[in-house]
């Protein structure tokens, strides 16, 4: 709305007459701050924050760990540091103010991998209609640079290029700034969220992030990050794991129960699920296009989605007191991240946005459609 983005834009600093829609700060790590947390290229990393507009919900935060595939060859992160997901320069940043040295304003409706509802979801929109959970909390996107879900700890060079996989020390150098320079370390709420890459991660990374901020209340909401350890995805992730050196930024209890041959495994949500102590309201559709099945074929997609439907509810849900603490929303959608807000995304007439409030309120916790491949009346981005 309006009147909240005018708000927004004087905290931030902004004439009037430049008032963005969902307007953002850039703010890009120091050279006291990163500590080695650098994108691929080695840039610094960076995110955007939207300061809440409510003095009630000044100490509530939401954060979405934004999304964007992987790198999976020491060439594919050549490519990967010469483009926004590799590299924090400003040429990649929707900037409203192009030029170097100047604060970087950017409306969250236009910077890609966010677009709003689209992939960060509903709860970084400002506007109350669409999110009356969150729309005055403060709101924080983490840009993704480093091409390994914020796992990784070692650099190399390739072919003349020096590639910086420093994922867990740019994850760590985001949350110490907004800490120390934005009061986060007054917070009292916290949703970390992500999509795909970034589901992965918030999978990953949840209990790290509790740790960091043990003065808050933390929810963990993974959309589209539940990829299965089946051929083509697990030979994918062990390679990322073993070229980014990324042992140190797995989650500790799921790195101690395994063998040091068989620690590649915490990559997969699968795995570390069972291990988080936060707080999980797991988002994810049964055939989501995005996990290595045979789309065509409705009885392998079936038999697929039958299959995750098993895993996720055994690793989020699988003890009495999972089922305590997490819950789940798993729609029969042939879709991969976003639809919080519209028909594609809802089913039982309750929506994500909602699932989250209600989960919150502890009035339900777990939502599954369960309806077979395809499902044409189950939302609207089916084939």
């Amino acid at each position: 709305m309006l009147g909240a983005a005018l708000v927004v834009a004087l905290l931030l600093g902004l004439p009037a007459s430049a008032v963005l829609p969902n307007p953002a700060q850039g703010f890009w790590l120091t050279q006291t701050e990163e500590s080695g947390a650098r994108c691929l290229d080695g840039t610094p990393g960076m995110y955007y924050l939207r300061p809440s507009t409510g003095g009630v919900n000044s100490t509530k935060w939401v954060i979405h760990i934004q999304g964007g595939a992987w790198c999976e060859s020491l060439e594919d992160c050549v490519s990967r540091s010469k483009s926004r997901l590799g590299s924090s320069l400003r040429k990649f940043q929707p900037c409203a103010d192009p030029r170097e040295g100047q604060p970087c304003h950017a409306d969250l409706d236009h910077i890609e991998g966010c677009n709003n509802t689209r992939w960060c979801g509903s709860l970084m929109v400002n506007d109350p209609d669409i999110n009356p959970l969150a729309y005055d909390w403060n709101a924080v996107l983490f840009m993704y640079c480093d091409g390994g879900s914020w796992t990784g700890d070692t650099e190399t060079t390739y072919q003349g290029t020096q590639l910086h996989f420093r994922g867990r020390r740019l994850f760590d150098g985001v949350v110490q700034s907004l800490l120390k320079n934005h009061a986060m370390d007054q917070a009292t709420m916290i949703i970390l969220g992500g999509d795909s890459a970034g589901g992965m991660a918030t999978y990953i990374h949840a209990d790290h992030f509790s740790e960091m901020v043990p003065h808050a209340q933390v929810l963990a909401i993974p959309d589209s990050g539940f990829f299965l350890d089946v051929p083509n995805s697990h030979y994918r992730y062990r390679d990322i794991f073993n070229f980014m050196n990324s042992t140190s930024g797995l989650n500790k209890a799921c790195v101690a129960a395994h063998t040091p041959d068989t620690v590649y495994q915490c990559m997969f949500s699968q795995y570390t699920a069972p291990y988080l102590q936060t707080p999980v309201l797991a988002k994810q559709s049964q055939y989501d296009p995005a996990q290595p099945m045979a789309h065509s074929d409705a009885e392998y997609v079936n038999a697929y989605g039958h299959n995750l439907t098993l895993l996720i509810q055994q690793a989020v849900l699988g003890t009495p007191a999972q089922r305590q603490r997490n819950g789940l929303f798993l729609d029969s959608c042939y879709q991969h991240c976003g639809f919080w807000t519209t028909p594609a995304g809802e089913f039982g007439n309750v929506t994500m946005t909602q699932a989250v409030s209600l989960f919150l309120q502890k009035q339900q916790s777990v939502w599954v459609q369960n309806k077979p491949y395809p499902c044409k009346d189950c939302c609207g981005s089916t084939p």
